[in-house]
């Protein structure tokens, strides 16, 4: 077991699967940008660094005109079907329910005003102490200043401090903020890039951080 005083989670693909709502809100973007629709292994793949990565990525175009069209356009859709597919992951809320001794936040690259409402239609607000969320492009994963920020008000211990995500760049602002890491592979992104991040501890299943931390 690991002893851990501190728990910090991302949010889409480690408590929620977002996907399919993520995948149509782009693909709203791309046809009202006169773009052909990308599939949804595509779309997913582009998830991770923030919105207006993912908006690049889509389109494929890094011309900020472009990007903040799109932007404006993505963030009005999304916004008005944000939980129509979402769900939380199995195990997540008895979880964390179990956890009631540690402190939590989520730390996460996606907009503020789209996270509060995912945390608050998922029945997540009163398990967590704060959400850092993507909103400043100059703090987000992998840098490890969102996961600093998310420690600032927090009394803390870092080698007691875990960062869990399903990303490789949850892993790195972990690695990066020197706290322990744990990757898990059911989540949008893959067991392979996990991997090659070399968490300290890997998860199949969210009920695993049952067993594993005290």
């Amino acid at each position: 077991m690991v002893e851990a005083e501190v728990l910090l989670f991302d949010l889409d693909g480690t408590l929620v699967d977002s996907s399919q709502d993520i995948v149509t809100a782009v693909n709203a973007m791309l046809r009202y940008m006169g773009t052909v629709p990308r599939t949804s292994q595509e779309v997913v793949s582009f998830v991770g660094h923030g919105e207006r990565a993912l908006m690049a990525s889509a389109l494929g175009t890094t011309e900020p005109a472009v990007l903040e069209r799109a932007l404006t356009f993505f963030s009005d859709y999304y916004v008005r079907h944000l939980v129509e597919e979402t769900r939380l992951y199995p195990d997540v809320i008895e979880t964390l329910r179990y956890l009631h001794k540690q402190t939590k936040c989520i730390v996460t690259n996606r907009s503020r005003s789209s996270a509060q409402v995912i945390v608050r239609e998922m029945g997540l607000e009163e398990y967590f102490a704060c959400v850092v969320t993507g909103d400043d492009s100059s703090c987000v994963k992998p840098s490890p200043c969102p996961v600093n920020r998310a420690l600032a008000g927090i009394a803390h211990n870092r080698r007691r401090t875990m960062m869990i995500g399903d990303m490789d760049v949850d892993i790195l602002a972990g690695k990066g903020a020197g706290v322990l890491t744990c990757g898990v592979t059911y989540g949008i992104g893959s067991a392979a890039s996990i991997a090659t991040a070399q968490p300290d501890f890997v998860i199949e299943n969210f009920s695993e951080l049952r067993a594993m931390i005290r």
